[in-house]
């Protein structure tokens, strides 16, 4: 019976505060202390179960963003489009309610926008016609002049709040709709809090 040669071990050696690979004993040395690879095999066992494990891990959010899709509606005023978008339909009771509203200049010229943060109201309405949370809260909020290059868009309101009911009861899991109010303008997007 012939054995196949031996094949080169790799040899690894320490080298100020690093390894060092080694391809062949003339440059290991001596005195190197060596390697010979037989658990690497462990190794590559010990960090397949924990990428198994990590990916196992089931979701805080029950709903996924491959089935919770984001959702937006527009609207068009001297040739701007505004656009007031949720990053999902579904919320968590808990979750904090995200929303934004963008404006996209539609021109090939540059339009000039004056907007304060007191032009945008918003509410989280109930199916019962309640409303659960609105804002922002009432402020003298500075006017300012945003710049739009031709067909530019920019955020120009955000919504970020946590999810709760200001008259103090309990967020009830159901259907609910975000209003937003902006230029007279009404926009509307259903979601749901579970």
């Amino acid at each position: 019976m012939v054995l196949p040669p031996k094949q080169p071990i790799c040899r690894i050696r320490p080298c100020r505060n690093r390894l060092h690979v080694a391809a062949d004993e003339s440059e290991v040395g001596f005195k190197c202390n060596t390697y010979q690879g037989g658990d690497m095999r462990y190794f590559i066992f010990v960090l397949s179960i924990a990428l198994i494990i990590t990916s196992c891990k089931k979701s805080s959010n029950p709903v996924t963003s491959g089935t919770n899709p984001a959702v937006s509606v527009s609207q068009v005023k001297n040739s701007m489009q505004y656009t007031f978008a949720i990053p999902k339909a579904v919320f968590g009771i808990h979750d904090t309610l995200s929303a934004s509203i963008t404006a996209f200049n539609q021109l090939a010229e540059p339009e000039t926008l004056m907007f304060s943060e007191g032009n945008f109201h918003w509410s989280l309405i109930s199916n019962s016609g309640r409303t659960l949370m609105s804002g922002p809260e009432p402020n003298p909020y500075p006017i300012e002049e945003l710049i739009f290059n031709p067909h530019q868009s920019k955020e120009i309101y955000e919504v970020y709040q946590a999810i709760k009911d200001t008259s103090g009861a309990p967020v009830i899991a159901g259907s609910y709709t975000l209003q937003g109010l902006y230029d007279s303008m009404i926009f509307t997007l259903d979601l749901s809090l579970h």
